[in-house]
């Protein structure tokens, strides 16, 4: 890949032979010369680019500031009612409870009041919540630097900071209801419909006014429910306001400032409780000004309860209640909804709100609790902080089931690089934090198998569709159809008639019309609705483009295959386009007539409102939601734990509407309601007494014991249970279920078996578990296990496995044991003394056996005495024919007897089959997961009962062999093109150094001196005085402990050690769209030394380990942790080294050909890692690499010198710790300064080593250490030898001949394109290329093939190639490298990263590019810029390949030969670096005479705009360029508006107009002309002035020269930016936020506290009343009045490497306009929307400047400002070091023009505004023509729309 100029320097043949024999092997040819050579001071050595930018070495990340306010949670130590040993169930009726919470409050109280006065300084603090149930504290908000005084009070115990979390984000939904798939709609025939139960709904409020939610439907439906079952409304236990009233002084609320009453809490019936936590009021709706959360909480709601009749008015007004028309009613829908809100205007939520939440739920005796929400990185299992761990354990001696979603961030690996797991790595897990403690409930989300949306109507049969109106796709693409719903045009939108066509005979397999694939199908379709297959390789844009032609009225495109997916297209037109189901067009067909020519065709009916909901939109086929996130965490247990569905779910919305949302949100509450129902079964039936648990575990049991495990599609077995659980829960089966399982061990009632880890490999795992019969019959089950393990799939490319996202069978055996199983015959659930007595009693006749086979044991056709003397010996430990007493308790069936229960012991274990799968696909272990399955049997009356199911996990192998860290070490895979990764960093898990005496940063174990092969670990050195700066480490597993150490490998002895805690690992921002937590740093600091101080010695070997240590582990005593795996560390070895290497010997000698050698011998106790040699003034000539692999081996190398130019050289020799010696000596070259070029062999290979900017000569022998011919100014994209010239062309465009040897360049012309590859054809004497030209809006069009005439530049278009005419290339693919043999047939390669191929073509006779032939696979990758050449002395191709598959992939670089008929490449050699312009000569020669007749003149510029005074120089060329005389004649035609001197440098004078003319010196009718426009302007701008002394001034602004005013003293602060806004001169600097007084000196108000964050520059749109700030590369929505300052941003991470400006434009109807400056130098127009509550931003156009202008480097002190009176964009440009100028760019012209350079004393300059007051505003409609839905190509934005993220969103910053 091309970069900047390279650091010019001589890169010379080092042709080098590593030798381990004596020196005489030395030598060649003439005999020895010893040298004579001097030692000298080595600190001449180059390092080249090996040092660190600034801005990479990495710091430690910061802690709050101690003034910035925080929330917290303050325990004191006096014991809550929990620690107490008070009981948490029914709080309420405990009076003891209740005194001594009250007593705790009161002590609370007192407490705070000393914090205040002894920690505080008398300071108040407002106290959000008082906690006495799970913990004894308050919650509230104090300076962070007050915390260790807290600490320090009597009486306190711990503080704890809280976390802060966000609603779990819906996804886009397309679907609706979900009642039958968890069986509600049963349930409630039963009699269970949530009546009396109470449901906690912990979100963003409610909308107490919706129909749904209507006192009169909840009373209606619940007097029916009473009366269907013989009860009373007075039966359920509701809760009431005076419950309310008795529990309120125990509730954390109490703790207000105005604490609410218990009239005010309850609103009525169906909530008789609502509550604001967050903003501490009553107002629980979503319509308060600044509450932007949405109503998150109405929709979930009424998934959970919403009333299943809803309030309706007859024609005479009366009020009478009906079902909600689209069935919207919740699972449990006569439950109570107890509504606390925990997001609102005061954002939310952090922990204490929602535990508060929780508490209070306990108290009001909910029986389950809500909480759609999460952390955004992967959940802890526990808080791991007293408080929150007391609160959730708290939870097991409650009767309330805690329900909260999973999540939906899918599975970890899904957005990695390669969107996959390696197979040998397990971390599936990203379920967030609280959904993964233990005691929460978490679940997954399935898609709801109905869909609600838009229909339309065809005899009297409704069918829903999909829409992608408006819909953007990945790349940016937007839908332009118009809706669907459009169509109709009745006034009340009740709906429009149709007619409706199929294209084609749809009937007929065989018809290819009905695909719309011509114009020609559509024939008289003209306002009409036309149905067209997908399908038959036609675009649906092409289908819609056919269909739009024809003036159809809409398209609708049916699918062609079975399935339910809903399908889009990105149209391009705006005519309806919509998709439906291949089983809808059957019934639509057959619903349909034939007319007399065949078409079949009817009516439709366009429903311009409503919706409809489709029972069948899935066939019945439940699937698992793609957003769900997976488990497990990092304790290996598995979680999610059920699932419900939450894809596509329609429910309530705000102002009492009705709509869709996705989500593990809208699961979580279908659980609750769940939970709700079976409480109400659990609670009216005495279960939780007769069972002897919780009403809470008993409710679990039942949940997830008879929950459905759900089956994948694609893979015929079960979802895995890290995805699932234990299936999707049916509380239909929880009801009806005669029988609950417990597993022995788990005391919270939740059926799931975790086996933890199997370090060992044995594939075997065993649990026990009872089967409890609730019933007076006996119950049967038979039993049988699925085990599945992750499928792997294998890239066919690389060869490399990974983890597919389904399960597969593996083979294993299942054994079931019980006390009794099938040979308890008399049903007392035990196999005993008592059954034989049974087979007497039945041989007796006395009491006959239900199943007497069972007895006969012998198998003689009778249970008899013999047999019952069989069992009695069985029983005494004998056996009878293989029967065994373990064989007869070993059955698939097993009998629970009335009442009674029966415990199984179940074992699980891989045959050889299964074994085998596992050992060859995961060499670090993986999952053994599955379901234990309790089918349930008949009855005696022939009833099927309930089934039931376990679902298990077990690690096989140990859970952390896999690793802890992405596996990429960057010292080692910087050598592999294609390391294992998931992160897209280019550099991971490293070190940085400091060098002793440079003051540099290396990368430990990267060698600084030359570049080596490969890595060896034993060649890591350090030396004395080197300094650990930091270690950098990528983990992407959820640590409990985080730990490093450095000790002596040898003795043991440890020189550091640093324990970091508690460590979340890398996750992907689901909300975000971006990876976070991905790096850390952390400051070490060790110098080498030991525990006294002294310097480590010579040859001292040390081990670096970083150990990272998962939940799943303990740690002992001493907090050591035993059996952790491979993974869990990252270790590093390394040497102190602090002995120099040495030569012990040089001489001369030379080659067969007479060439001189140096020869060196030198040796080192460690490695050598380069010899340099150098001038004496200390410049690289060049760098030998001996890549040794052996320590202190002595090496023997001889090196051409023979293109060495100076006489005296350095040569210096050093290992890799840095150690180095130098060596003074003469070559005897005769040589001095080195002004001469070198003489090379004019034939072999030739082409520009892109990598250093020099030719090369080399044969394939040597190519990787090729002689340099000549070093380069400019860097060549190709080149190609003709007739004794090196015709070339440049990366930029410019084309050049030079005489082939000795490379000195003659520009002919710029080209305007670039041309990739170029070629001779030898057989019409032509030369050809491929090309990239832009087309007329200056977009790059690539794959061209052209002609150059190489006199004169021009270049004329062949033809296209593009990826359809290359059989098996891929779209968009296209041809990379030319080549041309004598017989004139031309070969290319696609560029590819996956395969590429060898294509072949002639020209046809008119010149065209013929058909192209596949010739064959290379079994090359290449992207970038690259070459071919053909040998015509030989007949062979030859390529110089080179692909870099990443920004962090390590690139290759090859010299292939092709085989020209089987396309197969041969790599001869590696390649020193990118070469491109390869060519081949053998003994050709030639030359070119010259021409007086000058043909053309070209000015690369035609018109220009300069202000007064500035300047610009112009460039011509006169060609052809073997011209006797080339010279320009330049002249103006005014020169008092513009002058130009010889140069063709344009002065500017005064304003107006003059041409330049660009005439040839010998012939002046040849020419070019250019327009200069002269323009005066006298714009005075305002800004902050730094001086060289650190001081900043406000000062006016001549931006025309540059020159400033200061207009106050020296400020007190430090401003980064300043902006007008609507009220306020706005700026940001030093941690705050200012409002600046002009009026008053500048004078600054502080605002609010803003910590490391500062915005580099800010704009303000007036229309909006929107302040935007640029911070790196985010976007800031600033808000003086949010914390942090801030509240939301767009990460722009992926398109920038930074923001540095930003400016406002005006606005018009769609959108508000800002002018951007991204690092690059690049100006970008945005459009900025309101969308919803918040903002969508739009990338629109691009002003590219000039390169010269990139800020890369320094992105901040940059300013934009928009001038709308001129539409001129100024910039006030700080170069990075010491200057600022002032740019302007023409928003018309975009041209890019100097307006002047401040002072020595003045940089940066920076917050750039109009010296006017007020802030300034422009409508620019009709300026631009950019819609809603525009797109712009080939923008570096990944797509086209960015959505603002929520305040608190943000990672930790970096500047």
């Amino acid at each position: 890949m091309l970069k900047g100029k390279a650091k010019r320097s001589l890169a010379f043949v080092l042709a080098a032979c590593m030798l381990l024999a004596l020196l005489p092997s030395f030598g060649a040819g003439a005999s020895a010369a010893n040298v004579s050579y001097t030692e000298v001071d080595p600190s001449v050595i180059d390092t080249g680019a090996a040092v660190l930018p600034e801005a990479e070495q990495d710091a430690e990340q910061d802690v709050p500031a101690a003034d910035e306010e925080v929330h917290v949670i303050i325990l004191f130590e006096q014991k809550s009612l929990a620690k107490k040993g008070f009981s948490t169930k029914d709080l309420l009726e405990n009076e003891k409870a209740a005194s001594y919470s009250s007593s705790l409050k009161k002590q609370q109280l007192s407490l705070v009041d000393r914090i205040e006065r002894e920690a505080l300084g008398g300071e108040k603090l407002e106290i959000r919540y008082q906690f006495t149930v799970a913990v004894n504290g308050v919650a509230t908000v104090v300076p962070y630097g007050r915390i260790e005084q807290i600490l320090a009070v009597d009486g306190v115990a711990d503080v704890y900071l809280e976390e802060r979390y966000e609603l779990d984000e819906t996804v886009q939904p397309d679907t609706a209801t979900a009642g039958e798939m968890v069986g509600s709609y049963s349930a409630w025939a039963d009699g269970y419909t949530g009546a009396g139960s109470r449901i906690a709904i912990i979100d963003t409020g409610l909308d107490l006014s919706h129909p749904s939610f209507s006192e009169g439907g909840y009373y209606y439906s619940l007097g029916i429910s009473a009366a269907s079952f013989g009860k009373k409304i007075s039966d359920y236990n509701l809760l009431t306001k005076e419950e309310i009233k008795k529990a309120l002084p125990n509730l954390s609320i109490s703790a207000d400032k105005n604490p609410p009453k218990a009239d005010d809490l309850y609103r009525n019936a169906k909530v008789p409780f609502a509550y604001n936590y967050v903003d501490d009021g009553l107002d629980v709706s979503h319509d308060a000004e600044g509450d932007s959360n949405g109503d998150h909480g109405t929709h979930v709601a009424g998934i959970a309860a919403a009333n299943r009749y809803v309030p309706h008015y007859d024609a005479d007004g009366d009020l009478y209640y009906d079902k909600q028309e689209l069935g919207v009613t919740g699972v449990a829908p006569d439950a109570q909804l107890v509504v606390m809100k925990v997001f609102g205007v005061g954002g939310g939520a952090y922990s204490s709100d929602y535990m508060a939440a929780i508490e209070d739920a306990i108290w009001l005796n909910c029986d389950s609790v809500n909480l759609s929400l999460g952390s955004a990185a992967v959940g802890f299992t526990t808080p791991g902080e007293a408080y929150f761990d007391n609160v959730m354990d708290s939870l097991d001696e409650t009767d309330t089931v805690v329900c909260m979603s999973a999540g939906n961030s899918g599975n970890w690996a899904e957005d990695s690089v390669n969107g996959l797991l390696f197979a040998e790595d397990s971390n599936t897990g990203r379920v967030g934090s609280p959904g993964a403690y233990e005691n929460s409930l978490a679940v997954a989300s399935a898609d709801n198998i109905a869909n609600t949306a838009e229909y339309f109507t065809v005899n009297g049969a409704n069918y829903t569709y999909a829409d992608g109106t408006g819909k953007t796709f990945t790349g940016g693409a937007t839908c332009k159809s118009a809706a669907f719903t459009t169509l109709d045009k009745s006034e009340d939108k009740s709906g429009t008639e149709y007619d409706f066509v199929f294209i084609g005979d749809p009937t007929d397999p065989d018809d290819t019309a009905k695909y719309g694939g011509e114009k020609s199908d559509f024939a008289n379709t003209a306002g009409k609705i036309v149905l067209v297959s997908r399908g038959n390789g036609v675009a649906f844009t092409d289908k819609q483009i056919n269909a739009d032609a024809a003036k159809a009225a809409a398209i609708i495109v049916y699918n062609n295959v079975d399935g339910f997916d809903a399908i889009y297209a990105a149209c391009t037109k705006k005519l309806p386009f919509i998709t439906i189901r291949l089983d809808q067009m059957k019934a639509i067909l057959a619903s349909a007539t034939q007319d007399e020519n065949g078409v079949w065709g009817g009516k439709l009916t366009v429903h311009g409102s409503g919706v409809y909901t489709d029972m069948n939109a899935t066939g019945g086929v439940i699937t698992m939601s793609d957003f769900s996130s997976w488990g497990v965490p990092g304790d290996l247990s598995l979680k999610p734990e059920i699932t419900a569905p939450g894809g596509n779910i329609y429910s309530t919305r705000t102002d009492g509407t009705y709509g869709l949302m996705s989500g593990t949100s809208m699961a979580s509450p279908s659980a609750a309601g769940q939970a709700a129902v079976v409480a109400q079964y659990i609670r009216e039936n005495g279960l939780a007494e007769k069972a002897g648990l919780t009403a809470r575990a008993l409710a679990q049991s039942l949940m997830m014991g008879t929950a459905v495990p759900i089956m994948d599609p694609d893979s015929d077995v079960e979802y895995s249970p890290r995805r699932q659980g234990s299936g999707l829960g049916n509380v239909e089966n929880a009801v009806n279920s005669p029988a609950y399982v417990t597993i022995d061990g788990n005391d919270d009632g939740k059926v799931k078996v975790e086996f933890g880890d199997d370090p060992a490999r044995t594939g075997t795992y065993s649990f026990s578990f009872h089967v409890n019969n609730l019933t007076d019959k006996s119950v049967s089950y038979r039993l049988s296990a699925s085990v599945l393990a992750p499928e792997t799939v294998t890239d066919e490319e690389s060869g490399t496995k990974f983890i597919a996202m389904n399960d597969v069978a593996v083979g294993a055996n299942a054994v079931f044991t019980t006390d009794a199983a099938g040979y308890d015959l008399n049903g007392d659930g035990k196999l005993d003394d008592g059954d034989v007595m049974a087979i007497l009693n039945h041989a007796a006749g006395l009491e006959l056996l239900a199943d007497a086979s069972l007895a006969d044991l012998n198998g003689d056709g009778t249970a008899d005495e013999v047999d019952a003397q069989i069992l009695n010996d069985i029983l005494e430990g004998g056996s009878y024919e293989g029967k065994t007493l373990e064989s007869l308790q070993s059955n698939d069936v097993v009998t629970v007897p009335a009442n009674g229960s029966v415990q199984v012991k179940a074992t699980l274990s891989l045959n050889e089959e299964g074994k085998q799968y596992m050992e060859e696909n995961f060499s670090n272990g993986n999952y053994l997961e599955g379901y234990v399955y309790l089918n349930a049997e008949t009855d005696a009356e022939g009833k099927l009962g309930v089934s039931q199911s376990i679902p298990f996990l077990a690690f096989w192998g140990n859970w952390t062999d896999s690793s802890m860290f992405d596996t990429s070490v960057y010292a080692e895979d910087r050598f592999n093109e294609m390391p294992h990764k998931y992160l897209n960093i280019a550099r991971e898990n490293y070190y940085n150094v400091k060098k002793a005496g440079s003051g540099n940063t290396f990368n430990l174990g990267v060698n600084l001196y030359a570049n080596d092969d490969a890595f060896i670990a034993d060649r890591t050195a350090v030396r004395a005085g080197d300094t650990l700066m930091t270690i950098n480490y990528n983990l992407i597993r959820n640590a409990q402990d985080v730990s490093y150490v450095i000790r002596n490998a040898e003795t043991g002895e440890v020189y550091f050690s640093k324990d970091y805690g508690k460590q979340s690992g890398a996750f992907y921002y689901t909300n975000g769209g971006y990876w976070s937590n991905t790096v850390t740093t952390k400051g070490i600091s060790w110098r080498f030394t030991d525990n006294e101080g002294n310097a480590l010695p010579n040859n001292t070997k040390l081990e670096l380990v970083l150990t990272a240590v998962p939940e799943y582990y303990t740690a002992d005593e001493n907090g050591n942790y035993t059996g952790l795996g491979k993974g869990a560390a990252w270790e590093t070895l390394v040497t102190v080294d602090n002995e120099a290497p040495a030569v012990t010997q040089m001489f001369f000698s030379s080659d067969p050909a007479g060439r001189k050698l140096i020869n060196i011998a030198a040796q080192d106790n460690q490695y050598i890692s380069a010899i340099q040699f150098l001038t004496t003034d200390g410049k690289l000539i060049g760098t030998l690499s001996p890549n040794q692999q052996t320590a202190n081996e002595a090496l023997s190398l001889s090196v051409n010198v023979a293109s060495m130019k100076q006489d005296k050289v350095v040569v210096a020799v050093v290992d890799y710790a840095g150690n180095a010696r130098a060596y003074e000596l003469e070559l005897g070259l005769g040589g001095d300064d080195g002004d001469e070029e070198p003489a090379v062999e004019l034939n072999g290979f030739f082409a520009f080593n892109a990598t250093n900017n020099t030719w090369a000569r080399f044969e394939p022998d040597t190519a990787k250490t090729p002689e340099t011919a000549a070093e380069a100014d400019v860097q060549f994209a190709s080149a190609e030898y003709v007739n004794g010239y090196t015709v070339a062309c440049t990366t930029d465009g410019y084309l050049y001949v030079m005489q082939h040897g000795k490379f000195e360049p003659t520009p002919v012309c710029y080209l305007n394109a670039i041309l990739i590859d170029m070629a001779y054809n030898k057989a019409d004497g032509k030369l050809y290329a491929m090309a990239v030209l832009n087309d007329e809006n200056g977009e790059p069009q690539y794959g061209k093939l052209v002609t150059v005439d190489m006199f004169t530049g021009e270049l004329t278009e062949i033809g296209s190639i593009t990826s359809d005419m290359m059989p098996s290339s891929r779209d968009g693919e296209v041809p990379q490298v030319l080549a041309i043999s004598d017989d004139g047939t031309f070969y290319v390669i696609n560029a590819s990263t996956r395969n590429t191929y060898l294509y072949s073509f002639r020209l046809t006779e008119d010149g065209k590019i013929g058909e192209l032939t596949n010739i064959g696979k290379t079994g090359f990758k290449a992207n970038y810029l690259q070459s071919m050449a053909f040998d015509h002395s030989t007949g062979e191709l030859y390529w110089a390949q080179f692909v870099r598959t990443s920004s962090w992939a390590r690139p290759t670089y090859k010299l292939v030969k092709l085989d020209l008929t089987t396309g197969a490449g041969t790599a001869l050699s590696d390649l020193p670096g990118e070469m491109t312009g390869l060519y081949i000569v053998r003994g050709q020669g030639g030359s070119t005479g010259k021409t007086d007749k000058p043909e053309k003149v070209q000015l690369t510029t035609t018109s220009a705009t300069l202000y007064s005074g500035n300047k610009t120089a112009l460039e011509a060329f006169v060609t052809p360029w073997n011209l006797t005389d080339r010279s320009i004649v330049w002249s103006s035609s005014d020169e008092k508006i513009a002058t130009v001197d010889a140069n063709g440098v344009v002065t500017a004078v005064s304003e107006g107009t003059a041409v330049i003319t660009a005439a040839s010196k010998l012939d002046g009718t040849v020419k070019a002309e250019c327009t200069i426009t002269v323009m005066q302007n006298n714009t005075t701008l305002t800004g902050i002035v730094h001086n060289a002394d650190g001081q900043s001034f406000v000062a006016n602004i001549d931006v025309d020269s540059a020159n400033y005013k200061y207009l106050t003293g020296a400020l007190e602060q430090d401003y980064y930016s300043v902006v007008q806004t609507g009220d306020m001169l706005l700026a940001s600097g030093d941690g705050n936020l200012y409002s600046l007084d002009a009026e008053n000196g500048y004078a600054a108000k502080e605002l609010c506290y803003t910590g490391d964050l500062f915005m580099s520059d800010m704009a303000y749109s007036p229309n909006l009343d929107l302040t935007l700030g640029t911070y790196g590369y985010y976007l800031m929505l600033v808000d003086p009045t949010a914390e942090n300052g801030y509240r939301g941003l767009w990460n722009l991470q992926g398109a920038f490497t930074a923001i540095a400006g930003i400016a406002y434009a005006g606005h018009d109807s769609t959108y508000n306009y800002f002018y951007m400056l991204s690092a690059s130098g690049t100006i970008h127009l945005i459009g900025i929307a309101p969308n919803g509550d918040g903002y969508t931003l739009s990338l629109l156009h691009t002003i590219v400047t000039d390169k010269s202008l990139a800020i890369t480097g320094q992105h901040m002190y940059q300013s934009l400002y928009y001038d709308m009176e001129t539409g001129w964009i100024y910039w006030a440009r700080f170069n990075g070091e010491d200057s600022s100028s002032i740019i302007a760019i023409n928003e018309e012209t975009e041209e890019a023009v100097l307006r002047g350079t401040f002072d020595e004393a003045a940089w940066p300059v920076v917050g750039l505004f109009a010296s006017k007051s007020g802030a300034m505003d422009l409508d620019r409609t009709g300026d631009f023509n950019f819609s809603e839905t525009c797109t712009l190509a080939q923008t570096e934005l990944s797509s086209q729309d960015a959505v603002a993220l929520p305040a608190g969103s943000l990672p930790t910053l970096e500047h």
